[in-house]
């Protein structure tokens, strides 16, 4: 996993953080299409994201999409992701693989 910061993201997903930072990571933002995901829960299933702290207390994870979800078309690829800690990563490969964002 590599590390960057919220400057380092393309344009239009560097938009969409700071929208969602707007709203406190609470769900979905003004102006989404119906069908675009917002805090839904992540599994981390195959624990590519830590699942404890530095502490050793345990992580939850909840996915947020990035680009709305088009009429008839399957979510895409782009997603954050915010941890219980309140940090975020971004994958652009449906988690693939991960930037830590903040």
């Amino acid at each position: 996993m590599s590390k960057g910061n919220p400057s380092q993201l393309p344009d239009h997903v560097k938009k969409v953080y700071d929208k969602y930072e707007a709203t406190g990571w609470k769900g979905n933002f003004k102006g989404q299409t119906e069908g675009t995901k917002a805090k839904g829960k992540f599994k981390n299933e195959d624990k590519k994201l830590p699942s404890i702290d530095a502490k050793g207390d345990s992580l939850e994870y909840w996915e947020f999409d990035i680009n709305n979800r088009m009429p008839n078309k399957s979510r895409d690829a782009e997603r954050f992701l915010i941890d219980s800690k309140g940090h975020v990563y971004y994958t652009s490969n449906h988690y693939a693989s991960f930037v830590k964002v903040k």
